[in-house]
């Protein structure tokens, strides 16, 4: 049967055709281009989205709160928009785009972004509402358009675009006044009247009962997310089986899957309900294992060690060592949970801040100078005087915590040196605490090491330590307070301080601190907040801490004078972090294909963008009466190769002498065998403890343009297999728990390993021409990094690389690089493998009896 035609038994009898008089021809009408609806502002409160129900008795419900008041709107909405709006709260991956989705990419391909949504009036029981769009920055609109314009819509779908725009919400006045309730109206109680439990401790107690529970599909689902991305459905299909049949068997795992989605959806009767059961499920399993034999009951400790322990106010979700209570007392863990009550929730408000800027750079605006801190850029103000031990900061080594490497980085003869906790740290329960004991050792000069038939002791005069805690975007799932986890910054900073502040102020010294990947002046307000806390909890005066600030991003580059300002009574300079930087260059612009990057390895400080951004820390620094500290040299000696290792050495002195004569006050090296080039090099220059005086660079003059100005260069197969091959590398060594690896003649931490899979993401999304002639595409990618997965096996060697987590590594590799959005950061989704796996499946788990092992 030809397509277009019916079969015979479909046929209808023919009616009489009717003909339709023609009509007069119409007369030629204008396009009537939209403009901006007439409305007041000051008619308008704002709103935010408070939370998202699914009830049985309510249907689905929006919250609006009203900001400045207490007072909530309700929203009732459709099952579809709210799964929308919940999927994109929580930030969930759904494989395909949903209408929504389609209507912000749609209208960001067409070159607009929503600014506003506005709730406008309440006609009957129905709310009316306008979306207001404009064009994105720097595309001309279309004849006689206005600069904003707005259309009708219904509330649901307004909200929904709101929240993936970034966009402000607004409810009329009048309407507010009627509708607005109080929040505890919309306290659930029980069908008898009686009194229930608070959401927010059905969250928490959710979350601390369900903590430890191991999800044993956690590795398929990544697949899943693989397989979607890449529309390989068949497989995707199959991976969703498997892991339907594993919950149709595991009545655990099904009830902490209910329990998440009933939390995400606000269905908290339910979410109680199905805590309660998981509970008893859990307590069952318990009871049906045997008791230990007498024997056995000698070792308690192993038993004690597979549970979650609660200490100070601080859940800890990790097996407890003995010399471990030297830093985890109850006093300290009383002052961690202290701050994560105290400033959590502004580190997820600061957070969801991030994300809305980042909606405006994907919607077309670029970073620029704030108009609203203009004065404080014009200001006359001066940071605080600086401690005597921090005057002179020439060179500076960085490196992680384990017990040797605080010894020699503190005896390396380095004015400085940065324990670092970020970065070139692998965030393993081991690592983090170990890492707290040797520096509470180092600060008292008791610490040592014995191995390899030697012996490590401190020498009399060491380096002074400034401490570097995780970024505002790591939380430490390890530990919990009220059922959540701790932000990670918090954690690192809070163990550190309490233990060493007034044992550091007794030396002469003090709490000194690195603070990285801030994006914004008011993440380093919430870090002076967290400060002033600190020293008032413990008695000490405030100002006693003093931070160096990593300008590391793009959008902190414009805001220099504010994150000195912010800080000013506990600033300690500001520091190029120019590795983190480059790749935050990619993320930040990552909507504009303009802004391709070159090799990653042409990317020098000799580029515009990059001299730009140090002279104006320079200059900033220098007005305030503070340090200007340069970049990290990640370049380290090669072993065996005289001539290799003079080449090396040669870039290495031609980076510090462009640095100290720039103006900068001191440096960073990634080895030891680094700081004397770099300390001849700052001592033939700077005769004085820093140039802060002598060089103020009053004749830079950084511009938006220079700062945003695109580096040059070829992009090469080469770079794309030395790209590959330093992040999968740097991932498997992640994933064993170390966090600083040597590779290629370079140390590579997680800033060098970003900007390596950030320039392949850039480049597979945008099909760079590499220097074959051919643009770059995902199968190639594949192709490559199969290609250096076996490249590796035959360096490393068949047991190596299978006992190794090459496969996991290169896995989470390709999910990054070949996905249509680019990951904040790698370390994120690698978190989750690693405490996923950290302690094995069973931790937490009820544990059996082991009976009598065979001496066979």
């Amino acid at each position: 049967m030809a397509l277009g035609t019916l079969p015979q038994r479909a046929i209808l009898p023919q009616r009489p055709r009717f003909v339709a008089p023609r009509q007069p021809p119409r007369p030629s009408r204008r396009l009537v281009v939209p403009r901006a609806s007439e409305f007041n502002l000051s008619e308008y409160q704002e709103a935010v989205v408070a939370e998202v129900r699914a009830t049985e008795k309510n249907g689905h419900i929006v919250l609006l709160r009203l900001k400045d008041t207490h007072s909530l709107l309700p929203v009732f909405i459709g099952e579809f928009e709210c799964g929308a709006l919940v999927s994109q709260i929580n930030k969930k991956p759904t494989g395909r785009p949903l209408t929504h989705d389609l209507m912000k990419n749609t209208l960001e391909a067409l070159g607009f972004r929503v600014t506003k949504v506005r709730i406008t009036a309440l006609v009957g029981n129905t709310y009316h509402a306008r979306v207001h769009y404009a064009r994105a920055r720097g595309l001309k609109a279309a004849d006689g358009m206005a600069a904003e314009v707005d259309v009708d819509a219904r509330p649901s779908d307004a909200v929904n675009l709101a929240v993936r725009f970034g966009a402000a919400i607004y409810v009329n006045k009048e309407v507010a006044a009627k509708m607005g309730q109080p929040g505890h109206a919309f306290d659930a109680s029980p069908p008898g009247g009686g009194a229930t439990e608070q959401h927010s401790d059905v969250v928490r107690s959710c979350r601390e009962e369900i903590a430890a529970f191991h999800d044993p599909t956690i590795m398929i689902k990544l697949q899943l997310q693989v397989a979607v991305v890449e529309e390989r459905f068949e497989e995707a299909k199959t991976l969703r089986d498997q892991i339907d049949k594993i919950l149709a068997s595991d009545r655990a795992l099904s009830l902490v899957v209910a329990i998440e989605t009933a939390i995400e959806d606000g269905r908290y009767e339910e979410a109680a309900r199905l805590r309660d059961e998981f509970k008893a499920l859990r307590q069952a399993q318990q009871l049906s294992f045997p008791r230990l034999s007498p024997r056995k009951q000698r070792r308690p400790d192993k038993l004690h060690a597979m549970k979650p322990h609660v200490i100070g106010g601080v859940t800890i979700k990790a097996p407890m060592r003995p010399e471990y209570n030297t830093i985890l007392t109850p006093e300290a863990l009383e002052f961690v949970a202290h701050l994560s009550r105290c400033y959590a929730p502004r580190v997820e408000e600061l957070l969801a801040r991030r994300r809305e800027v980042q909606a405006r750079y994907d919607a077309g605006a670029k970073p620029d100078f704030l108009p609203e801190t203009q004065h404080v850029r014009e200001g006359s103000w001066r940071v605080a005087p600086l401690p005597a031990d921090l005057q002179d900061r020439r060179v500076e080594i960085t490196g992680p915590t384990d017990r040797k490497m605080v010894i020699n980085a503190l005896n390396s003869g380095a004015n400085v040196y940065m324990p670092d906790f970020e970065d070139s740290n692998c965030p393993t329960w081991r690592n983090l605490i170990e890492g707290q004991i040797n520096l509470h050792d180092a600060v008292r000069r008791t610490i040592s090491l014995s191995a390899g038939g030697k012996t490590y002791r401190l020498n009399d005069k060491v380096a002074v330590m400034l401490v570097r805690p995780r970024g505002w975007h790591l939380w430490e799932k390890h530990v919990a307070v009220n059922g959540a986890p701790v932000p990670g910054g918090l954690f690192d900073f809070a163990l550190y301080f309490f233990h060493n502040a007034r044992e550091l102020a007794a030396r002469g010294s003090g709490p000194y601190f690195y603070l990285p990947k801030m994006q914004s002046h008011l993440e380093c307000r919430l870090w002076n907040e967290v400060f002033v806390e600190a020293q008032r909890v413990l008695g000490i005066p405030n100002g006693t801490i003093k931070a160096t600030c990593l300008i590391e991003t793009l959008p902190a580059a414009f805001e220099m004078d504010e994150f000195l300002y912010e800080l000013r009574d506990h600033s300690a300079g500001l520091n190029c972090g120019r590795w983190d930087y480059m790749f935050s260059f990619i993320k930040t612009l990552r909507n504009d294909p303009t802004r391709i990057f070159p090799d990653r390895g042409l990317v020098g400080m000799d580029q515009p963008f990059l001299r730009a951004y140090t002279q104006l820390v320079i200059q900033t620094c220098h007005k305030r009466g503070v340090h200007a500290i340069g970049g990290m040299s990640a370049i380290i000696p090669v072993k065996g190769d005289p001539s290799a290792n003079e080449a090396a050495f040669a870039k290495v002195k031609a980076d510090k002498l462009r640095e100290v004569t720039d103006g900068h006050d001191g440096t960073w090296v990634a080895h030891p065998g680094l700081i004397p080039i770099a300390r001849t090099v700052f001592d033939q220059h700077m005769r004085e403890p820093n140039q802060i005086a002598s060089k103020p660079r009053s004749d830079v003059r950084a511009s938006q343009e220079e700062l945003l100005k695109v580096p040059t260069g070829p992009r090469t197969v080469a770079a794309l297999r030395n790209n590959i091959s330093v992040s999968v590398q740097y991932l498997e060594a992640w994933l064993g728990g170390n966090g600083c690896v040597p590779l290629h003649n370079l140390m590579e931490d997680a800033a060098t390993a970003e900007i390596s899979r950030s320039s392949v993401w850039q480049w597979v999304r945008y099909g760079a021409v590499l220097d074959d002639g051919q643009p770059l595409t995902a199968d190639k990618v594949c192709v490559a990094i199969q290609a250096e997965l076996d490249s590796l096996r035959q360096q490393v060697g068949n047991a190596r690389f299978a006992t190794g987590r090459y496969l996991e590594a290169a896995f989470l590799f390709r999910l990054m690089v070949t996905s249509t959005e680019l990951q904040d950061f790698l370390t994120l989704p690698a978190y989750e493998i690693l405490v996923a796996t950290e302690f094995g499946p069973t931790w937490g788990a009820p544990q059996p009896a082991q009976g009598a092992r065979s001496r066979m």
